[in-house]
């Protein structure tokens, strides 16, 4: 018996479409979902299928959040995220989704095997990682409602942590993959997409401060940096930046908060055996682990490119504080030029550092020289008091180092900032805008130069919405000019901007409105409408438009619910008329719109169609009165017609006169028909006809016509 699958129940299993995917082995699990090895059948190649696990499945929060984890990895294009190709349910409506199958490892394992790595290795993990987040940072297209509608959103990861960093082995070297965008945050210009805002998400041991709050709305692209700036320590280091210890998961999850939430990082370099680590890759790390968003990175390719500036000077860093009390081998080699200013403030904290750990060794040595003097003389204070003096000076030099090494490192960081402010000049004369944004961003509020970055920022914001205005894309360009602070130089002319602008967008949305035959197309219009800022002229204009518009719209369905009742009901007029009712703009829609022809002109042509193939029905015709001075037809009264008197002696009918008949026979005496008294209609003077009666009989009673005969 195999237990393998009495164990697991779907090893050997076919799912998806025409059973396609083959389950060979489990992977892992998670905490929603399962990881297994399977075989495309249909092309013969192993992926790797994450299934949403049963319990779940009647959960609509996680089913949700599962189908948005398949729907963002699929947008996300990039050789550093993990490549998503199908999605599908299995028959017991459990969702799963296709991806690469990766063969390698994940940091964790490697940090297992290894308990701290290389300076070169951990740049180049991370920078790798940096390119990833990038693209998904910038924004994708996500596709929704089943690809009727598109936008573009950013998506931040929120669960960086070495179990999600994957390293493939290539022939051209380490490949990075990042994975699970499960619980992933969404976000485009006019709102976010999130979910469970009132509990922590994440992993909370690489957590950013902000995750913790009961609303996420501060979480943004710093808030993976943060998390960065955990694994970039736990790599060079081997244990946390909080001194909690080097197993995580010992530590108490309190203990995780107050220390992300309150307690300062201890400095990467006075970690044990961690002095060999450039003070720029120090500052780089400890930059990502600042409390405030705002005091970290920017953008994580500004992190990149100051971790790969501070390792092309490593090397020579290392050869310099590796090497105590021995001689250091000068290099003549003049320095790049672009680094030279680096290169000279590298030097001289290499020397600082040199000079700080020669002097550890002093006070000591000197102590011991005056135990020995003083136990064979004696111990004689008088020798003692130059070797006192002599440790009071060491120790003044040793804190006069250590000033000399954070002055020099404070330096370093202002030119990295001066020479950030410098590439985001070029790049706003390059026309570069949102990278020139990005790069002035990267420069810290306690900078020096802080007012002169926003500077930039404010003038590139001009500049591109300027640019966007005239290609008629109004709503992006005042989106641009809104997060212009209120203390800006640039803030008046924003203000005009935006005023004048907002006109404008007024009348698109107008136009946008009229066009709009569905309710996405209305939406857009209010939307529209509520991207006006309320600084603006026609802000209180637009607010009493939507609720006219919101008014306008429902009054219109209405009509047109009753307009289909009707020619459901075949009252072709009262179809037409209530047809009629609907108004856009107060005005009648006209037939050249999209809502006439999709919404009313199915009504009212066929309503119109009926109408007239009623009037070409051939109808009896109706004669006129005589005596009728109009030419008008009317219809006529119909008057009882005469009664008809049958004899079973004679074969037809004999129809009765309404005149009285004179009959004279030769047998019997004269006699004549005279009126009855009975209630009957004016009749013309009756005339006197000459004929034989008929054959009267016992048995047959005489009809009764109204008349009787008495003898004269």
């Amino acid at each position: 018996m195999n237990l393998t699958h009495l164990s697991e129940p779907w090893i050997g299993r076919r799912i998806g479409d025409g059973q396609r995917y083959r389950l060979d082995k489990r992977l892992g699990t998670g905490g929603m979902a399962d990881v297994f090895l399977a075989t495309d059948t249909l092309i013969g190649k192993q992926v790797a299928l994450k299934l949403l696990k049963d319990t779940f499945v009647g959960s609509a929060d996680l089913r949700k959040r599962f189908e948005r984890e398949v729907t963002v990895s699929a947008a996300l294009k990039s050789e550093h995220i993990v490549e998503v190709s199908d999605y599908g349910v299995t028959d017991e409506v459990q969702p799963f989704y296709v991806m690469e199958y990766l063969r390698g490892q994940t940091l964790r394992q490697l940090l297992q095997q290894q308990q701290r790595l290389t300076v070169e290795r951990t740049v180049t993990i991370i920078s790798q990682v940096c390119d990833g987040l990038k693209l998904a940072h910038e924004g994708v297209i996500l596709w929704q409602d089943q690809g009727r509608w598109s936008e573009h959103v950013q998506v931040i990861h929120r669960d960086l942590k070495p179990d999600n960093i994957f390293l493939m082995p290539t022939s051209l070297g380490e490949l990075v993959k990042i994975l699970d965008f499960g619980i992933a945050k969404i976000r485009n210009n006019y709102f976010e997409h999130t979910k469970l805002t009132s509990m922590f998400i994440g992993t909370i041991h690489y957590a950013a401060p902000e995750q913790f709050a009961t609303k996420t709305t501060g979480v943004d692209r710093r808030t993976d940096i943060y998390s960065l700036g955990m694994l970039l320590y736990q790599m060079l280091s081997g244990t946390d930046p909080f001194g909690l210890g080097r197993n995580p998961q010992e530590i108490s999850p309190m203990s995780w908060f107050v220390a992300h939430t309150s307690e300062q990082p201890i400095p990467l370099r006075s970690q044990i055996d961690c002095e060999y680590i450039q003070p720029e890759i120090e500052a780089a790390v400890m930059q990502c682990l600042q409390k405030d968003p705002d005091d970290r990175f920017a953008t994580v390719d500004d992190l990149k490119r100051v971790l790969q500036l501070a390792f092309a000077n490593e090397s020579e860093f290392s050869k310099s504080t590796m090497h105590f009390g021995k001689e250091i081998p000068v290099d003549t080699d003049e320095p790049d030029p672009q680094n030279k200013s680096i290169f000279y403030l590298n030097q001289t904290v290499a020397e600082s550092i040199e000079k700080v750990r020669t002097y550890d060794l002093l006070p000591n040595t000197l102590i011991e020289e005056a135990k020995e003097e003083g136990e064979e003389k004696g111990q004689d204070q008088k020798k003692l008091q130059p070797l006192l003096r002599k440790a009071t000076l060491v120790a003044a030099a040793l804190a006069a180092s250590v000033s000399l090494a954070i002055y020099t490192f404070t330096q370093l960081q202002a030119n990295l900032h001066q020479a950030v402010l410098e590439s985001a000049k070029q790049l706003k004369a390059e026309k570069k805008f949102d990278e020139c944004v990005k790069k002035a961003q990267a420069v810290p509020q306690k900078s020096s130069i802080y007012v002169a970055a926003q500077n930039i920022i404010n003038e590139c914001q001009l500049a591109q919405a300027k640019d966007l205005a005239q290609n008629n894309n109004i709503l992006d360009a005042i989106a641009k000019l809104t997060i212009i602070a209120s203390n800006s130089s640039f803030y008046q002319e924003a203000q005009h901007l935006i005023s004048q602008w907002s006109e404008k967008l007024f009348t698109q949305a107008q136009e946008l409105y009229l066009k709009s035959y569905n309710s996405q197309g209305f939406e857009n219009a209010i939307n529209m409408i509520k991207a006006i800022p309320k600084t603006s002229s026609v802000a209180k204009n637009a607010h009493e438009t939507i609720q006219k518009w919101q008014t306008e719209w429902k009054n219109n369905e209405n009509y047109l619910l009753l307009a289909q009742n009707a020619l459901n009901e075949s009252k072709w007029a009262e179809a037409i008329n209530q047809a009629n009712h609907v108004r856009l703009l107060r005005q009648p829609v006209k037939q050249d719109t999209h809502y006439w022809q999709t919404k009313m002109k199915p009504i009212i042509e066929k309503a119109e169609e009926q109408i007239t193939a009623s009037k070409n029905t051939p109808k009896p015709t109706i004669l006129p009165q005589a005596d009728r001075s109009d030419s008008t037809p009317r219809p006529v009264k119909s008057k009882s017609l005469p009664r008809v008197v049958r004899y079973k002696s004679l074969s037809k009918p004999v129809r009765t006169k309404s005149l009285p008949r004179v009959v004279r026979s030769k047998s019997t005496p004269k006699s004549v028909w005279i009126k009855s008294r009975q209630k009957t209609q004016p009749q013309s003077p009756p005339r006197l006809v000459q004929s034989k009666p008929p054959r009267k009989t016992q048995s047959e009673p005489a009809p009764n016509t109204g008349w009787s005969k008495k003898r004269l």
